[in-house]
């Protein structure tokens, strides 16, 4: 029995023009860019259920994925709320935790939902020994990952927004278009031209018409981001188009490029979110389409197996300037309206393992969070840093191969 619905990820979805968002994270057309965010602040987390005296909490160093001999039957211990959470493939269950007569932990495991194969009632939960630091959890053995221990332990509040599909094809176009009218390249322009009937592409002025006429169009789409103060700057990109096709003229310099990238983010930046608390507990909030307005909130494990697509593999230490990729699983808990989901709900009943997805975490160097990246079945979504400026934004994509260069 899978976990997930999704078929085996093999390799990272390369993002080119445009990111297919899935259900829940938000889909269609961006909202514009100006208003802060409307995700309401934090709630205090929600108090954990009182213990019996003989009851002990969750130790921090047990929490992370577990794994069979076999390298792939899964499970993955968490905390939420101050509650120990257990997830395997049959469910997620909220767990008690006692000291056993050996030194080690009887973990009580409720029964699970209905059509569901029950787990044992108890499990044994052992420490470390000596020559292996990983703990025991029934047939299951720790996978130890530092970077996503680190990456998921962070117990500060950290916002992540989705880039919009709108924001990604406009940049592409804004850097491939200026590209091609300004260094003017033979063979690519001799591409766009090769499919154009000759006389449809002669009074379109050849192909670097073609090319200054959708740069054109482009110019009017990001008009409408534009400051009443930034009114003569645009101007000047207006008429430097219209002498465009002169013998002799240039186009703007290229550094200038960047003034319509950030007028893109303005028009196009997404109000999605993911909204990380409390290390493990996530939300993910939609609010670009009205009819599917929601969030999904749930807990976040780590997952070195990308749905079981290879073997754990431990995450890879970001080269500086760079970011690398911890793979985690997220586990619903509840959904509800964009702002109402900051803390686990009071009663965690087991539940079967729907709602379930892989994705990836990004951190640079530091360990610190700069992105997310859902993946799932013909499907797609990108969430950076809130806040990003334009160029900063561009910078992360493209050097980290996430779009491609003109």
């Amino acid at each position: 029995m899978g976990y997930i619905s999704f078929r085996p990820l093999r390799r990272c979805v390369r993002l080119a023009c445009a990111l297919v968002v899935i259900g829940g994270a938000g889909c269609g057309t961006a909202s514009p860019r100006g208003a802060p965010s409307a995700l309401a602040p934090p709630a205090a987390p929600a108090p954990a259920p009182p213990m019996s005296p003989d009851e002990v909490a969750l130790p921090l160093d047990a929490r992370g994925a577990y794994f069979g001999d076999d390298g792939h039957d899964f499970a993955a211990l968490a905390v939420v709320g101050g509650r120990p959470i257990l997830f395997t493939p049959r469910g997620l269950f909220a767990i008690r935790l006692r000291r056993a007569p050996d030194g080690g932990f009887a973990v009580r495991v409720p029964p699970p939902p209905e059509g569901v194969d029950p787990l044992p009632p108890s499990l044994s939960l052992r420490a470390p020994r000596a020559g292996d630091d990983r703990w025991a959890l029934g047939p299951w053995r720790q996978w130890r990952d530092a970077r996503a221990t680190r990456l998921l332990d962070a117990a500060n509040t950290r916002r992540l927004e989705r880039v919009s599909d709108g924001l990604i094809s406009t940049m592409a176009e804004i850097r491939r278009h200026t590209h091609l009218a300004r260094d003017r390249p033979a063979q690519e322009l001799q591409e766009i031209g090769c499919c154009i009937d000759p006389k449809v592409l002669r009074g379109w002025g050849g192909p670097l018409g073609v090319v200054l006429t959708e740069l054109g169009g482009l110019l009017d789409s990001l008009e409408r981001g534009i400051a009443p103060s930034e009114r003569a700057r645009f101007a000047g990109y207006r008429r430097a188009l219209a002498q465009a096709s002169r013998p002799g003229a240039t186009l703007w310099p290229a550094r200038d490029d960047d003034f319509l990238i950030e007028l893109a983010v303005r028009l196009f930046r997404s109000q999605d979110e993911i909204v990380i608390r409390d290390g493990a507990l996530m939300s993910i909030i939609s609010r670009d389409v009205s009819p599917r307005r929601d969030c999904q909130l749930g807990i976040v494990v780590p997952e070195p197996t990308e749905n079981r697509s290879h073997p754990p593999v431990l995450s890879a230490a970001p080269a500086p300037g760079k970011i690398a990729a911890v793979s985690v699983l997220f586990v619903a808990l509840e959904q509800g309206p964009p702002d109402g989901c900051t803390q686990a709900p009071a009663d965690l009943p087991a539940r079967p393992p729907s709602g379930s997805f892989p994705f990836r975490l990004f951190q640079d160097a530091s360990g610190r969070l700069v992105g997310a990246h859902v993946v799932g079945y013909l499907a797609s979504t990108l969430f950076v840093e809130a806040g990003l400026n334009g160029l900063a934004l561009e910078t992360l994509l493209r050097e980290n191969d996430l779009i491609r260069n003109p």
